[in-house]
């Protein structure tokens, strides 16, 4: 469920940086970038 949700919420984001003038783009960029470091910490190690 969790998983849904971030991905519905990513589509958002990339819709909205698609119709952002530049600034806003970058700014959508950082943010994408922090919940991607977020999710990889909050992650479990996959088994090796």
């Amino acid at each position: 469920m969790i998983r849904r949700r971030i991905d519905e919420d990513l589509r958002t984001l990339r819709v909205a940086a698609e119709a952002a003038s530049p600034e806003v783009r970058g700014l959508l960029a950082a943010v994408a970038t922090r919940v991607h470091s977020l999710i990889t910490a909050g992650s479990p190690a996959a088994p090796s």
